[in-house]
C-alpha cells in the first residue's frame, strides 16, 4: 500500500496533537481541566509566536522575494 504525501504531511501534527493532549490529561491532575488547556493552549500559541517571528527574521536575512512568478513571468526593470 502507498503511502501519500499528504498523509506523511499530516503525521507531525496529528503527534504533536497527542502530546499536548498528553500534557493538558498530566497537568489537569494539579489544576482544573479547564485551566489546564487554557495553560497548555496558551503556551502552544507563545511557541508558534516565537517559531513565526523567527522564521520571518531568517527570510528577511535571505531575501527570499521571488524573481518571477505565474502572474509574472516578466522580471523586473531592476533586475535585468
Amino acid at each position: 500500500m502507498l503511502v501519500k504525501r499528504e498523509m506523511l504531511l499530516g503525521l507531525p501534527r496529528v503527534l504533536w496533537g497527542f502530546i499536548l493532549l498528553a500534557v493538558v490529561y498530566k497537568l489537569s491532575t494539579i489544576v482544573k481541566p479547564w485551566l489546564a488547556a487554557l495553560i497548555v493552549g496558551g503556551m502552544d500559541v507563545l511557541l508558534a509566536a516565537v517559531i513565526l517571528i523567527s522564521a520571518s527574521s531568517k527570510f528577511k536575512q535571505i531575501g527570499a522575494v521571488p524573481q518571477r512568478n505565474v502572474f509574472c513571468p516578466i522580471p523586473p526593470q531592476s533586475a535585468r
